[in-house]
């Protein structure tokens, strides 16, 4: 529901800011107050970003998701029952602070529960919620106002108070703060088995191996294997992002506003449940194909996509190309809405999650949150201005640059995590061999002045 709600928000904008920019419109905004109402939400995301990085280690995984529904459901009761361009600000504003720690908690939470084997499924299949999430409201906005779908997404919200106490805290963050009991517990109740002593010892030494709960922000730049790891979240993020997929989605009514063979709402409906279906794609592809080659092929289909997109809109500015090759746009449009949700879209989130040990996870996704609060407003800047004030076709060509960058930096950074344990990953990245299992088993028994088994209720 979290996710869902985050993909509302993105999605938003597409259908609700060409009324709002209408002369028509209660509350009436320019191009200018229109682009800003965009970006507010990812430049909040700063805000958020630092906020949860403390409370994830403060409180944890799981209180902290109990916490989120309220700015998330007073951010669409805001957006409802807006009067002004304050309130739409003031909710979008909350928007982005709880997008941010919704997509610090989440991933980290279902990287650090999953087996290795379906992690990757897990890891990505909460972007489905996210394209979903955006799918539904500019389906939704056809025959209802967006008025009433903001109260609905408010109620939805609920759900998670619900939900969210069924699910146990992460076993990392358990024994990150000492507290082995709980640990235990939760790794017996995400496991299904009685046996979780394989499971605690390997949580416990790799806890030994990388740090405690203290990690810092410097460890990233003094630490060799971790400026490597940031590395790789910049230049996944920053692909992912200035791709320009977020932009296209903003201004994808406008772009088919002056269309004579379809209506610019059914072709933004079209777009984004192709776009949401193509996201089930990757769920079901990344653990048998791996990160790298699935995200590899995604990044190179945008990017055609992308410059077919731009060589179209050339000709369609230049030449005033009949009206029925509109249906020529929109399927460029489609395929560049699969080409992004099958790997681009979905595998960054689930990559930085992975890479960094679970004292540093949530600095990491902070990290990335804060490169697509910065990344986004730029993109939808450079679109508004290339192609309001240059051609149509420029940000095309722009954002498939960007991704042809990206194709040529991911192959040197990117290390495969297909199918491989948390403590693996980190090992490869460190390029070390685990200190010997006696060493650390004496460390384990030190740390918790027992054994952890000793932990677990008999019953």
């Amino acid at each position: 529901m979290g996710m869902f709600s985050v993909g509302s928000h993105s999605g938003w904008p597409s259908s609700s800011l060409p009324k709002l920019t209408s002369e028509n419109s209660t509350i009436h905004l320019t191009t200018q107050e229109g682009s800003l109402l965009v970006s507010i939400t990812p430049l909040t995301v700063l805000f958020g970003c630092a906020v949860t990085t403390i409370l994830m280690k403060l409180v944890g995984r799981k209180t902290l998701l109990l916490l989120l529904p309220i700015p998330l459901t007073a951010s669409w009761l805001f957006i409802a029952m807006a009067t002004s361009k304050i309130h739409l600000y003031i909710g979008r504003a909350l928007g982005g602070f709880t997008d941010a720690a919704i997509f610090n908690v989440s991933p980290a939470y279902l990287s650090e529960i999953a087996d290795p084997e379906v992690r990757g499924f897990f890891g990505t299949s909460q972007t489905v919620s996210f394209g979903l999430g955006i799918s539904l409201f500019n389906v939704f906005v056809t025959f209802m106002s967006s008025e009433a779908i903001a109260y609905l997404l408010a109620a939805l919200t609920l759900i998670m108070y619900i939900t969210i106490p069924l699910v146990p805290e992460s076993p990392y963050y358990c024994l990150l703060k000492g507290n082995t009991e709980e640990a235990a517990l939760s790794l017996r109740k995400l496991r299904r088995k009685q046996d979780i002593q394989e499971d605690l010892d390997r949580i416990s030494k790799s806890i030994l191996e990388h740090g405690d709960n203290k990690g810092k922000v410097t460890d990233m730049l003094t630490k060799k294997h971790f400026r490597r790891c940031l590395w790789t979240i910049l230049i996944l993020s920053f692909t992912q992002h200035l791709s320009g997929n977020y932009a296209i989605q903003a201004y994808y009514e406008t772009i088919f506003e002056n269309s004579e063979t379809m209506s610019p709402r059914v072709a933004n409906c079209v777009y984004y449940v192709v776009f949401s279906i193509a996201s089930i794609v990757s769920p079901l592809l990344v653990d048998i194909s791996g990160r790298k080659p699935l995200l590899l092929l995604s990044t190179g289909l945008t990017a055609l996509t992308l410059f077919a997109i731009g060589i179209f809109m050339y000709f369609k500015s230049s030449l005033n190309l009949d009206t029925r090759f509109e249906y020529v746009q929109l399927l460029l449009f489609l395929l560049q809405a699969i080409a992004f949700s099958a790997g681009l879209h979905t595998i960054p989130w689930l990559v930085a999650s992975e890479i960094f040990p679970s004292n540093l996870v949530g600095t990491a996704l902070s990290i990335a949150n804060s490169i697509y609060s910065v990344s986004m407003p730029a993109t939808v800047f450079m679109f508004e201005k290339t192609y309001y004030s240059i051609d149509v076709y420029v940000p095309f060509f722009l954002y498939g640059i960007f991704c042809v960058i990206g194709m040529v930096l991911i192959p040197i950074f990117l290390v495969e995590t297909k199918g491989k344990s948390l403590e693996e990953i980190q090992r490869e990245i460190r390029r070390t061999k685990p200190k010997t299992e006696q060493n650390l088993n004496l460390q384990v028994n030190d740390m918790f002045k027992k054994s952890p088994l000793d932990y677990i209720p008999s019953h």
